[in-house]
This record gives C-alpha cells, sequence and structure tokens, in this order.
C-alpha cells in the first residue's frame, strides 16, 4: 500500500470523524438548550406548585383552627343546632374537600416535574460524556497537526471547537453572576 493511498484512507477517515464530531455538536448544543430550557420552566414550575401548596395548606390550617378554636357551647346550645350552624358545617366539609383534592392534585403535579428534572439531568449527563469525547479527538487532531500544513477541514473542526469552548466558558461565566450557581 503506497504512502499517498494511506494518506488518502486516513484523510478520508478524518472527514467522516469530522463530519460526526459537527454533528454531535450540533446535537449537543440543540439538547443543551433543550435541557436548560426544560430545567428552568420545570424550576418555575416546582416554585408555582409548591406555593401553591404552602397557600392551600395555610387555608387547610385556617379552617382547622377556626374549626377546632370555636368557643365552648352550652349542653342546650350544643344539642340545638341552628340551620345556619348545619350550613357552615356542610360549607366547611366542602372547603376541607376541596382543599384536599387541590393538594393531591399539586403533589401529583410535583412528583410529574421532579420525574420529569430527573430525566433532564439524565440527558445532560450523557451530553457531557459526548463533549469530552469530542473535546479528546480535537485535542488529539490539533496535536496530530502541529508543525504541518493544515487542511480547510482540519482547520474548520479545530475552529468550531475553539468557538464552542469560548461560547461554553463565556456562558460559564454569565450563569454564576445571573443567579445559577
Amino acid at each position: 500500500m503506497s504512502a499517498e493511498t494511506r494518506i488518502g484512507q486516513l484523510t478520508g477517515q478524518v472527514r467522516r470523524k469530522t463530519d460526526q464530531v459537527r454533528q454531535l455538536a450540533k446535537l449537543l448544543a440543540a439538547e443543551r438548550r433543550s435541557a436548560d430550557k426544560a430545567i428552568r420552566d420545570q424550576a418555575a414550575r416546582t416554585v408555582a406548585v409548591r406555593a401553591d401548596k404552602a397557600a392551600l395548606a395555610g387555608q387547610l390550617a385556617d379552617l382547622r383552627r377556626s374549626w377546632t378554636h370555636r368557643p365552648p357551647a352550652t349542653a342546650v346550645a350544643t344539642a340545638v343546632a341552628t340551620e345556619a350552624d348545619m350550613a357552615e358545617l356542610a360549607r366547611l366539609r366542602v372547603s376541607v374537600a376541596r382543599l384536599r383534592q387541590d393538594n393531591e392534585s399539586l403533589s401529583a403535579q410535583l412528583r410529574e416535574l421532579s420525574a420529569a428534572a430527573e430525566v433532564a439531568a439524565t440527558e445532560r449527563r450523557q451530553l457531557q460524556g459526548i463533549v469530552r469525547q469530542w473535546d479528546t479527538l480535537c485535542r488529539r487532531l490539533a496535536k496530530s497537526v502541529t508543525g504541518q500544513t493544515v487542511t480547510a477541514t482540519d482547520k474548520r473542526i479545530l475552529a468550531t471547537h475553539a468557538r464552542f469552548r469560548s461560547a461554553v466558558s463565556a456562558a460559564g461565566r454569565t450563569t454564576t453572576k445571573g443567579g445559577r450557581p
């Protein structure tokens, strides 16, 4: 096998790997955006669900306190319940039942959001592995072409990697300042 044939084969392999890396980088960027958006959305929904749950728990506690802290009635007054007291009791029971239903619904939503957040976190971990592999391939490519004439394709690969790393680094600096640790 001649050196030119081998160089041609290796160049073809590098092009294929470069195309794969480029495609993976695009997929990774899209997945990161999607995962970040999903995490932000889920965090906002979780905060809203927790706030609703806290408000409902407060209402339920208020109802329980108002029900248990009624002044003691005389035996005669207790025995002779008025229609108004019965109506109030029925209204309170309906309110308590509604609050329990709302609490269950919010708890179910919280469980769903927590599960979705776990899925997003798993996807993010997997994508981080792909990025590490891509970094390794790009470092190897840069090292292998040091001191040699670099093809246009290799230059594009290395430039894309440099832009990607720069963007990730800049995003990390702004994210840390912007609120998320």
